[in-house]
């Protein structure tokens, strides 16, 4: 089952703190939150899918595109 992760969940899930996350999120090497009212999550699946790129040491341009397709994905899941 999907779940969608608070930002505490996801700072303990890849180890870096709020401001951190976002400046990744603004560098494009993060996905952006989901916003419900004025909460802000984070599908852990995309979360994972970060996490495993960092792993296996992808480089930022991969990640980039990687964040570009976790957004279209989220496009298309909206539309279907």
């Amino acid at each position: 089952m999907n779940k969608l992760l608070k930002l505490a969940d996801v700072e303990k899930t890849i180890g870096f703190k709020k401001s951190a996350i976002y400046n990744l999120v603004s560098d494009g090497l993060f996905p952006p939150p989901v916003k419900f009212g004025t909460n802000s999550f984070w599908p852990d699946y995309e979360v994972e899918r970060m996490v495993s790129a960092i792993i296996a040491n992808t480089s930022e341009d991969r990640i980039k595109k990687l964040v570009i397709e976790i957004t279209e994905e989220r496009k298309i899941a909206a539309i279907s």
